[in-house]
Formats: structure tokens, C-alpha cells, sequence
């Protein structure tokens, strides 16, 4: 289901932080918040400690994904950084970036909204 950032279910207007390195221990605190919190922000540590097929579990379940790196380079670069992570349909990833290379992703036709 798309996120309404207007109109955000009850459960996704807190964005939980799973700043944890164990995707073990970020599924316990998913699975002990079901149904309260429906948000979730993974960052580096969690992402690359195989967080990536968390992400795909989340989406999956509807659950919304708030990829939190921070994600800094040139505007090809980054352009090319941000589609391959919009195959994982996040609902946001965090620029970190020049005005001219956050808006590079949103050009060109594809699915990256700036």
C-alpha cells in the first residue's frame, strides 16, 4: 500500500529506528511491535549486516522503509545509487547531497520521486 504522507495510517507516523547490527534483533523488535508501529528506518549498519533482505521482508508485509545512509556522490553516481535502491521500493531514502545531484534520481522517467 503507498504511504499518504498527508494522511499517515496511526501506525506510520512514528518512524522506528532500528539502529541494531543484527537483523535477528531487528526482527524481534519488529515482531514485539506488530501492529503498533509500522514505519521502520534502516541505516548502515543494519543494511550491511543483511539488512537488505529485511528491507524486502518489510515491503513485502506493506510495511514502509526509511532507508537512512545518507547516500553522497557525484550526480551519475548518485543517480545510479538511488535507482538500484528504489528496486526495493523504500518509501524514502535520505539525500545527503548537492541541490543538483538530489534531483538527479528524479529525472529521466524513472521511479524516484525528489
Amino acid at each position: 500500500m503507498a504511504f499518504d504522507v498527508r494522511n499517515p495510517k496511526p501506525s506510520e507516523r512514528l518512524i522506528l529506528a532500528l539502529d541494531v547490527g543484527d537483523v535477528n534483533a531487528a526482527r524481534a523488535i519488529i515482531a514485539e511491535l506488530d501492529g503498533t508501529v509500522s514505519f521502520f528506518k534502516l541505516g548502515f549498519q543494519l543494511l550491511f549486516a543483511g539488512g537488505f533482505e529485511l528491507l524486502r521482508e518489510l515491503r513485502s508485509q506493506d510495511k514502509q522503509v526509511f532507508i537512512g545512509i545518507k547516500l553522497l556522490d557525484t550526480d551519475n553516481r548518485y543517480k545510479s545509487a538511488v535507482a538500484s535502491l528504489i528496486a526495493y521500493h523504500p518509501t524514502f531514502v535520505t539525500p545527503h547531497a548537492y541541490p543538483q545531484a538530489m534531483l538527479a534520481p528524479g529525472q529521466g522517467g524513472g521511479n524516484a520521486r525528489t
